[in-house]
């Protein structure tokens, strides 16, 4: 009975959402909005770090512990007959995850869905950061679909028992898709906890129930993933976590730091980052206005969700021995500002007071603002990560055919790569302009001699010296002589190594 109680309920929430007023015309205007910012990236047709690899051989992503990706991805590939290359309809299908996703929170948060709320929620897909997760062909599947995973829990939230199940059962799956989108769930449980409490006059105890709620289930989930599901990795991360004695000694302390840091220097340049603070203060200051507490209180309350939203969007990467600070495990921060931006577009619309009508519209007409900048971001990323790519395969072929005209054809060689090929023109006019985030774009064939993914462009031209980085060749030989040289680069040889020395070309 208590079993057929929960299915109920579950089939009730369920049916709610999808039977929404315009469910179907917004799901589909937000899936637009996304494919049109994404568009040149898409038409771009590029490799993406482990898409060079994972493009010509099996992949399996059961290393890193993501079990669910690999089976979705193989199921994908059993339906359509083919282990190749199907993007964009790998990064469509992400996109349909995280428009679902958008049309929860708005489901959730303002209680209806339109156009407005479409746009406020732009950062959850496209924050710059998460452009990195939406440029692989093959992982952004499974980096959408975490991020939908983390939030859908949320539709429960007021179920009490099937709440806890489905966080439960959701960010277990969460984990075997894409790890760092735990943080999205820290993030809508402050948020949510402070929304019960202060917007929607339930007692402190209603409130401090759904958190103990939240956050039970987020432990007991990620220790059942940590103790029984992981697969121990060690290398440029590691699923180690600081002692008791690290994390509480300054350990933790900076990893958040470094994080925050990170956000800053990536994104001071744009403005879709200088933006979002102005959001922070019209939605700090709609808070207080609707809230139905304490005035005073509810400021602080607010300030305090706020930095530690801001804070703990990184998740639990924070306990981590050697976290990852790429731009991909930074998806939190998108959620967080696009829960922001949602609230701030929604909590003033029911008041008819002139003031508060006047600060009601300038949060939304900022929040549109924003969101355009996202479009253009996005837009001008996939633009100069194409220009690159178009570089790099121009630059391997190059070096491809000096080489050939160098070495005998029965001769077994090894090849290293020094120096760097520089950005081509546009992808570096893109970098100056943006500053930090500009490292979305991987540094292949850029001072990065043992990275694995300078030598694959060669590879995808069918390279007849696959022995990059064989012993003999890791350091450069101390007898090896000058056997070609040109503008874009010089080759030096010893024995069966030859060291190529890349060079950027700036004129």
């Amino acid at each position: 009975m208590y079993q057929k109680f929960i299915n109920s309920s579950f089939y009730e929430v369920l049916h709610s959402f999808f039977k929404q007023e315009n469910f179907k015309k917004f799901f589909f205007i937000s899936v637009g909005i996304y494919i049109i910012a994404l568009f040149a990236l898409f038409r771009g047709n590029i490799y993406y770090i482990d898409d060079w690899n994972s493009s010509i051989s099996n992949t399996s992503w059961d290393h890193f512990s993501r079990f669910l990706m690999t089976i979705i991805l193989n199921k994908i590939a059993s339906v359509f007959k083919t282990t190749t290359d199907l993007s964009p309809l790998t990064q469509i299908f992400s996109v349909c995850f995280i428009s679902l996703s958008a049309m929860i929170l708005l489901y959730i948060i303002r209680k209806r869905f339109d156009t407005l709320g479409i746009l406020a929620a732009i950062p959850l897909g496209l924050s710059p950061h998460f452009l990195e997760n939406l440029s692989y062909k093959y992982d952004s599947l499974g980096m959408g679909m975490s991020l939908f995973l983390a939030i859908v829990p949320f539709l429960f939230k007021e179920r009490g028992i099937l709440f806890f199940i489905s966080s439960i059962i959701c960010l277990l799956l969460m984990y075997m898709t894409y790890q760092a989108s735990n943080g999205i769930y820290i993030v809508l449980s402050l948020y949510f906890a402070i929304s019960l409490y202060f917007l929607e006059d339930r007692d402190l105890k209603q409130s401090l129930k759904f958190l103990l709620n939240a956050g039970l289930s987020f432990v007991l989930a990620s220790v059942i993933y940590k103790k029984f599901i992981v697969i121990p990795v060690d290398n440029y991360v590691s699923d180690s976590m600081l002692t008791l004695r690290d994390l509480f000694m300054g350990g933790g302390f900076e990893n958040i730091k470094r994080y925050v840091v990170s956000l800053f220097n990536d994104l001071k340049k744009l403005p879709y980052f200088q933006l979002s603070f102005v959001v922070d203060i019209f939605f700090i200051g709609s808070f207080v206005i609707k809230s139905r507490r304490n005035k005073i209180l509810s400021f602080f309350a607010c300030v305090i969700f706020v930095s530690l939203g801001f804070c703990l969007s990184y998740g639990i990467y924070f306990v981590l021995q050697k976290p990852l600070f790429e731009p991909r495990a930074f998806i939190g921060f998108g959620v967080f500002v696009g829960t922001i931006c949602i609230a701030s577009v929604s909590l003033l619309e029911s008041f008819k007071a002139l003031k508060i009508r006047i600060l009601h519209y300038l949060s939304c007409i900022i929040v549109v603002i924003m969101s355009y900048s996202l479009i253009a971001f996005a837009t001008a990323y996939g633009n100069a990560i194409t220009k690159q790519n178009e570089y790099i395969m121009f630059r391997s072929e190059l070096l491809l055919r000096d080489l050939i005209n160098i070495i005998p054809k029965d001769k077994k060689a090894s090849i290293i790569l020094e120096g760097s090929i520089g950005l081509a023109k546009p992808t570096n006019h893109f970098v100056g302009k943006y500053g930090g985030i500009g490292r979305l774009i991987p540094p292949i064939m850029m001072n990065a001699p043992t990275w694995y993914w300078s030598y694959a462009p060669l590879r995808h031209l069918k390279s007849p010296y696959g022995n990059f980085l064989s012993q003999s060749c890791k350091d450069k030989p101390s007898d090896s002589k000058l056997v070609f040289e040109n503008v874009y680069h010089s080759i030096e040889a010893a024995g069966d190594c030859y060291v190529v020395i890349l060079r950027s070309v700036d004129n």
